[in-house]
């Protein structure tokens, strides 16, 4: 992801973007969202620290070891 799009800048103009024009791209918003999403499960894989999903109406937690990153890489 480019730096540009991190820090909220209209990467045409250089221009701070008002909050209703970040919202607009919900397409970016969705890959960025994945992206952080992939990033912290895959930090959870390396440091061996398990995470919390809901899974048929509760809580459950998955060991890093049965973590499996691939499953994120797809829209």
């Amino acid at each position: 992801m480019e730096w540009a799009t991190l820090r909220n800048v209209d990467t045409m103009s250089g221009l701070a973007l008002t909050p209703a024009e970040r919202v607009k791209d919900s397409d970016a918003m969705l890959r960025a969202i994945r992206a952080s999403i992939r990033e912290a499960v895959l930090r959870h894989k390396l440091l061996g620290q398990p995470i919390a999903v809901w899974r048929d109406d509760q809580v459950v937690w998955i060991q890093p070891e049965d973590i499996e990153v691939s499953d994120l890489d797809g829209e």
